[in-house]
C-alpha cells in the first residue's frame, strides 16, 4: 500500500468510525506526516520517538496546547489503532508490492508537497495573511534556485548558497538582501526546514551578506563655503535694515547674526 494511499484510508477510517470532525481530518493527515518525515528524517526507530520529537519541536515553538493534543492523538490513532487493524491486510498483501509503494508513510521531500505543506502549517499556527504570503514567496523562490542549481535535495549549504547569491548575483539592494538573511525572509527558510524538511540548520551568522557602497560626504570647500556665508551675510544685513522700524529687539537679533557671519567669512 502506497503511502498517499496509507493516509487517504486512514482519513476515511476516522470519518466512518466518527473520531472526529471532518474539517480537522486534513490536520490529522498532515500530523501523521510531519511525524513519519521526522521519525525518517532523524533516524528514529519507534514511532513514539517521533511523536515526542514532535511535540518537543511544538511546545518549544509555543504552540496552543490544543495543537499538541491534536498532533498527539492523530499519530497515537494512526498507529495504535488504524495500523493495527490493516496489519492482516498486510500480511496477505506481503510479497505482492504495488506500483509506487514506499512502505510506512515516508512522504517525499519534493516541492510541491512541501510547499503545500508549509501552508497548511502557517494557517494552522494561525500566522497572519501577509505573512504567509511573504513565507510561500521566499520559498518558491528558495525552491526555484534549488532547480536551476543544484537540482538535489534542499540542505543548509543551499540556504546559504541562495543567500549568498542574492548579495552577489541577483542584483538585489543591500537593504533587501539584508532583510533575506536578519528578517522574515530568513525566518521563512527556518520555518520550511525546521517544521517542514525537519532539517536543522547550521550558524548562517558567517553568510555572505550585502555590504552598501561606502559614501564620502559631500563637504564644500573653504572658498565655496565663504561664498555661500557672504550671500547669506548679504541677504541678512538687507532683512536686517528692513526691521530696525519693526522694533528694537527685532533688530538687535539681525545684527547679532550678521556680526556673526561676518566673522565666520573671515577666518582663515
Amino acid at each position: 500500500m502506497s503511502a498517499q494511499t496509507e493516509l487517504a484510508e486512514y482519513g476515511a477510517w476516522l470519518l466512518r468510525w466518527r473520531l472526529t470532525l471532518q474539517h480537522r481530518i486534513p490536520f490529522y493527515l498532515l500530523w501523521v506526516k510531519r511525524a513519519s518525515r521526522l521519525t525518517t528524517a532523524r533516524g528514529l526507530r519507534h514511532w513514539k520517538d517521533g511523536l515526542t520529537l514532535l511535540l518537543s519541536d511544538l511546545a518549544a515553538s509555543e504552540a496552543p496546547d490544543w495543537q499538541l493534543r491534536q498532533a498527539a492523538e492523530a499519530i497515537t490513532l494512526f498507529h495504535g489503532q488504524f495500523r493495527s487493524e490493516l496489519a492482516p491486510e498486510r500480511e496477505a498483501d506481503a510479497g505482492r508490492p504495488e506500483d509506487g509503494d514506499t512502505g510506512p508513510v515516508t512522504p517525499s521531500a519534493s516541492e510541491g508537497e512541501a510547499l503545500e505543506e508549509m501552508a497548511e502549517l502557517l494557517q494552522l499556527r494561525h500566522y497572519a495573511r501577509s505573512t504567509r504570503k511573504l513565507y510561500m514567496g521566499w520559498a518558491g523562490r528558495f525552491f526555484a534556485y534549488i532547480r536551476q542549481n543544484s537540482g538535489s535535495q534542499p540542505c543548509p549549504a543551499d540556504v546559504r548558497a541562495f543567500l549568498s547569491r542574492l548579495a552577489t548575483q541577483g542584483r538585489v539592494s543591500a537593504s533587501t538582501q539584508n532583510q533575506a538573511t536578519q528578517g522574515r525572509a530568513f525566518a521563512a527558510l527556518l520555518f520550511l526546514f525546521r517544521y517542514v524538511l525537519s532539517i536543522d540548520l547550521e550558524d548562517m551568522t558567517s553568510t555572505l551578506r550585502a555590504k552598501p557602497g561606502a559614501r564620502l560626504p559631500v563637504v564644500l570647500s573653504l572658498d565655496e563655503t565663504r561664498a555661500v556665508l557672504s550671500q547669506v551675510s548679504t541677504a541678512i544685513a538687507g532683512s536686517t535694515r528692513n526691521c530696525r522700524t519693526a522694533g528694537g529687539s527685532a533688530w538687535v537679533s539681525w545684527s547679532l547674526c550678521a556680526r556673526k557671519i561676518s566673522i565666520w567669512t573671515a577666518t582663515p
